[in-house]
């Protein structure tokens, strides 16, 4: 299969066109994940017994909700609505 040399151009259409809704679905459907997946290891954090577990653990949440972060930012710039984040429990 061949590479295609512009990608997004492909995924979003032209230049001109307007972002795809799809594009922005995926994104928050990225978010949501990268949201539940720090809610996750903050849970798993908080029932550590062992305190250098529990700080790797909590340093991993925030590296997710960095990425959701830029996630955010990006659904923003293109002028979509953020998701509700389902909370895990």
């Amino acid at each position: 299969m061949k590479a295609r040399k512009n990608w997004w151009r492909w995924l979003v259409g032209s230049a001109d066109d307007r972002v795809s809704s799809s594009v922005i679905d995926i994104l928050g459907h990225r978010y949501d994940r990268e949201k539940q997946q720090a809610m996750r290891y903050s849970q798993h954090a908080e029932r550590m017994r062992y305190p250098q577990f529990r700080e790797a653990l909590l340093r991993i949440a925030s590296e997710e909700e960095k990425h959701a972060g830029l996630i955010e930012g990006k659904i923003k710039a293109l002028g979509g609505k953020l998701p509700d984040v389902i909370p895990i429990f």
